[in-house]
């Protein structure tokens, strides 16, 4: 969880959302869906591998956000991921990178970087979610 509900982001400042992630491994965890048995946390950024699990699989991220009071005008940055990956905002695909896969046969490797708006209708009660799968089965580095 990150607390911005303080910040002013009329400044145009950029925030960065390093820290502490939930993960979940080998799972395409479904928003809404949490299983508390399989929660962990992970640093990010940070490669997987550098954690504990192996270079190549699968993983949720989320992480919870509180806004200020009337946000718009929210943009994600994502850059060097190294990985396909999905990424959704409060359950609302804002973009993919390559293709998610729970194998090597089912992924597909792409790395560029994007910047995804994020809808004001999407912003409306003050907390934001967001939610990448990510997938690697084909570079030596994985993870955020």
């Amino acid at each position: 969880m990150i607390d911005l509900s303080q910040s002013n982001f009329e400044d145009g400042f950029i925030y960065d959302l390093n820290g502490e992630w939930q993960f979940y491994w080998m799972d395409f965890l479904k928003p809404g869906a949490e299983d508390q048995r399989k929660r962990n946390y992970l640093n990010v950024p940070s490669e997987w591998q550098n954690n504990g699990y192996p270079e190549f699989g699968h993983a949720t991220y989320k992480l919870d956000i509180n806004l200020p009071a009337k946000t718009t005008d929210l943009a994600l940055d994502l850059r060097s991921v190294a990985c396909s990956y999905e990424i959704y905002a409060n359950g609302d695909l804002l973009g993919k990178q390559g293709k998610i896969g729970t194998n090597e046969g089912e992924s597909i490797p792409l790395i560029r970087h994007s910047i995804y708006t994020i809808k004001e209708s999407l912003l409306e009660d003050n907390r934001l979610t967001i939610i990448l799968y990510v997938s690697n089965y084909h570079y030596f580095k994985g993870g955020l």
